[in-house]
């Protein structure tokens, strides 16, 4: 009914910040600034003023503004009127969402076919990151949640299915031998141990060419020697 981009840039102009925009919208920073540029060049105008205390409207931007508030209010009146008369009840998908697994992919796609499935809303509802809550309450407190798959973790729990994929990435010292590395293989790890942190528990992992071992390890005598 009307263009995405109108939506994101009436929650900046709410916010009065991208990084606040991109919260409530479940985006990332990156993706809300870049869907303000893309209006921006479309209408041929600047609509916001960036400095570094914010983000505020331009004489066009508020002139957009308030028109895009008047079409919002209309095409809902409008959609909700077609279902009563079509007899469409809309439901509601609940969608899990917390740092770890904030659900921005999710959103974004969702962003490009919503107008396609108008019987469909998602609500996005928080849980903690904790991996014995976060199953438990599937199927109970929301319906899904978007994140990294683990599948010893949760193969026998639930069904994933596959948005993407990302890339790992290392913290490592400047001075180490791999740091001007843009791309590292398993080999290029053989015989190194990582350290990673999955939830609250500590891992030490090391590599080899048979595969990955793991070993728990306590989280303060890790941070320890890190923190003297």
């Amino acid at each position: 009914m009307y263009d995405p981009k109108l939506k994101v840039f009436i929650e900046v102009a709410d916010c009065g910040s991208f990084t606040q925009a991109a919260e409530r919208l479940y985006l990332s920073p990156t993706a809300v600034m870049k869907q303000m540029n893309l209006l921006e060049s479309h209408i041929g105008l600047p609509l916001l003023e960036r400095t570094r205390q914010g983000v505020s409207l331009t004489a066009a931007g508020s002139s957009i503004y308030q028109d895009a508030k008047a079409l919002f209010q209309w095409s809902d009146e409008a959609i909700q009127r077609v279902r009563q008369a079509q007899g469409i009840e809309q439901r509601t998908v609940r969608i899990g969402t917390s740092t770890l697994y904030p659900g921005m992919r999710l959103m974004e796609l969702w962003g490009k076919v919503s107008d396609s499935w108008p019987m469909f809303r998602l609500k996005m509802v928080p849980f903690p990151d904790d991996p014995t809550l976060m199953f438990s309450d599937l199927g109970r407190r929301y319906d899904l949640f978007c994140g990294i798959y683990d599948s010893d973790l949760a193969r026998h729990l639930c069904r994933f299915l596959p948005l993407g994929q990302d890339y790992f990435g290392l913290a490592m010292s400047r001075r180490h031998p791999l740091a001007e590395r843009k791309h590292l293989s398993i080999g290029d790890l053989s015989g190194r141990h990582l350290l990673i942190m999955p939830g609250a528990a500590v891992l030490l992992m090391t590599v080899s060419a048979s595969g990955w071992s793991k070993t728990p390890v306590s989280f303060w005598k890790t941070l320890r020697p890190t923190m003297m």
